[in-house]
């Protein structure tokens, strides 16, 4: 069954690194209709790969608030640092190090560090506080997450189906683990790939390609399921695999507003929807 949706407009503005949406003149307004049709991935896949943040889980708070969270707990320890002046700081420095770990300059454990070691340098502040900073930061920003129970039913689903599934994410390992074992994800998926310990991010091929060795599938086989038009979709069908775009808040925009994203496979509002598009996997 091909599902299709036409919605009306929803700005959107993506967070760092993990890219957190938000609607900010309401939610989309969703018309749903079905089409029956044999669809290719019904023949075709093997494997279904999935984006984490803002597709598997939702994010209740931004960077930005995260930061300003944990800026609170250590206001008085950074005196007199403003927290707005910590938040440009820190935004430069982790844009800084973002980067550096995308080009495979720098390890990805090393720049989550050092985001906030060079931040309170920069400060003047206390370098010592930096890994304490780091870890609440992780756990504060895995707090602000939901795993739905229906996404979850989705996975465990799709494993009784045969297919086999993973998750490529962007972000730094440590963050990315901490939110996949809060919400006990891992067990449901075979293979997890960190861009950051991958040494490049999505879209980048680079990424892709390890997550498909990873299940030992090819391209042609695979499914990629992500809320991002560039990272995700436009990555995921550059190495040659289907497409899933996971429509929130608004990214449908990227392909109405002239951009060059190329039109995904299939358009989708919730994960769940894959097991109307997925019959059993190809032998």
């Amino acid at each position: 069954m091909r599902v299709h949706q036409i919605h009306s407009s929803c700005e959107f503005y993506p967070m760092f690194p993990c890219v957190a949406m938000r609607c900010l003149r309401g939610p989309p307004i969703w018309y749903t209709y079905a089409v029956m049709s044999d669809s290719p991935a019904e023949r075709t896949i093997k494997a279904v790969f999935f984006d984490l943040d803002e597709t598997l889980i939702r994010h209740r708070r931004g960077i930005d608030e995260i930061t300003e969270a944990v800026f609170a707990e250590f206001a008085e320890a950074l005196e007199p640092i403003t927290r707005e002046k910590f938040w440009r700081t820190f935004w430069g420095k982790a844009q800084d190090m973002w980067r550096m770990t995308g080009d495979g300059v720098i390890d990805g454990a090393v720049a989550r560090r050092y985001t906030y070691i060079n931040t309170l340098t920069a400060l003047g502040a206390d370098v010592s506080l930096a890994d304490k900073m780091v870890d609440r930061a992780d756990q504060v920003l895995a707090e602000a997450t939901e795993f739905e129970h229906e996404t979850r039913e989705t996975l465990e689903q799709l494993r009784k189906r045969g297919y086999r599934l993973g998750i490529v994410t962007n972000g730094y390992f440590a963050t990315q683990q901490r939110k996949i074992d809060l919400h006990a994800i891992g067990e449901l998926v075979d293979s997890i790939v960190v861009s950051a310990e991958a040494g490049a991010h999505k879209p980048h091929p680079k990424v892709f390609e390890r997550a498909l060795a990873s299940l030992g599938v090819e391209a042609s086989e695979s499914l990629f399921v992500g809320d991002m038009p560039e990272n995700d979709i436009r990555g995921a069908m550059d190495v040659g695999m289907q497409s899933a775009l996971v429509e929130v808040n608004g990214t449908h925009d990227a392909f109405r507003d002239g951009q060059t994203c190329p039109e995904p496979t299939y358009r989708i509002t919730h994960p769940s929807e894959l097991l109307d598009i997925l019959g059993t996997p190809a032998q």
